[in-house]
């Protein structure tokens, strides 16, 4: 299958285009920068906020993956701009070639319960923040264009390649010897190979379903998450704490019946890669 990717030299990004390299399919790396992405049949520079996608995108694909998203840095109409005319511009030039489209969006969409709680797709939908707003604004841009896609809904991804997540900052911290300041909160952290291995299977998904949640189904407290990168590596610093928060344990019990996936990497064994990695 030839698969445009966007977003392909981000931290999912780059793992997504090795794996559907080495399943066989034929990918497009799509990217701003002039950063070229490993394991891509091709690569092609673009700005999809502003450049011409028909004259700068390939003509034929048989599917999009989109990737693409300000996440770390979502402030104001940027970040707006980024995350839902992008999703508008390339769902649409995806409906112009009858090409179905996997959006990745975000379980942030639910916002923050009230107390622990598992999170199903039909959640009530609560985004707290400007981020999980501006991708729930993405799912309602593909259902208004009626655009044939598939929506999955992504926990708190951590591992290698990660530099902006809260367990980035953690390795960090351990790593350079800084205090490390936390909430009181428990996350749903999901490994990004698990993740890459829902995209890819996505690509092949042809049931009904149109929404996935996938996540680990399990909520780790952060503060835990630091002891345990200390306990990796051998060195111990202070944890400081300020405020707190709830979290949802996402239900991916669709994604195990109808994708056949279920997160199979253990926190201490994602965790174990991702400080390598980091602190190599």
């Amino acid at each position: 299958m030839r698969i445009l990717v966007t977003g392909a030299t981000g931290f999912i990004g780059r793992a997504l285009v090795a794996r559907l390299g080495s399943d066989g399919h034929e990918v497009i790396a799509s990217t701003r920068g002039r950063k070229a992405a490993p394991f891509a049949s091709e690569t092609v520079t673009i700005d999809l906020a502003r450049d011409n996608l028909d004259s700068k995108l390939p003509e034929k694909v048989d599917q999009v993956v989109h990737l693409a998203a300000d996440v770390w840095q979502c402030v104001g109409s940027d970040c707006m701009r980024d995350n839902v005319y992008v999703t508008r511009a390339i769902a649409g030039w995806a409906l112009s070639r009858n090409v179905r489209l996997v959006y990745a969006s975000t379980t942030g969409v639910y916002g923050y319960p009230s107390h622990e709680d598992a999170a199903t797709e039909s959640q009530i939908i609560r985004p707290a923040n400007l981020y999980s707003l501006s991708k729930y604004l993405g799912e309602v841009t593909l259902s208004a264009l009626n655009v044939p896609s598939l929506i999955l809904r992504l926990s708190y991804v951590y591992g290698p390649g990660d530099r902006s997540s809260a367990l980035a900052r953690i390795i960090r911290d351990v790593g350079s010897g800084s205090r490390i300041a936390l909430k009181r909160e428990r996350r749903d952290l999901v490994y990004v190979g698990d993740v890459v291995d829902a995209l890819a299977r996505s690509v092949s998904y042809r049931g009904s379903e149109r929404i996935f949640n996938i996540g680990s189904g399990e909520l780790t407290a952060l503060g835990d998450a630091a002891e345990l990168v200390m306990e990796l590596t051998g060195r111990r610093i202070p944890i400081s704490y300020s405020g707190s928060r709830c979290g949802f344990r996402i239900d991916s019990t669709l994604a195990a019946n109808e994708l056949d996936w279920h997160a199979e990497t253990s926190l201490r064994a994602g965790l174990e890669v991702t400080t390598s990695s980091s602190l190599s």
